[in-house]
């Protein structure tokens, strides 16, 4: 699972909490997390 805080980090986890890692620190006042995988072979 993916969490964020008031403070500006997101973490990434396993769904019962543990393995708990961070991703981006101090970002600013996230609220929420939005993930888009796009099918392979799309980058530009």
């Amino acid at each position: 699972m993916y969490v964020t805080d008031l403070a500006g980090n997101v973490y990434a986890a396993d769904l019962d909490g543990s393995n708990r890692r961070e991703i981006l620190v101090l970002q600013g006042n996230l609220t929420g997390i939005a993930r888009v995988v796009l099918p392979t072979g799309t980058r530009g």
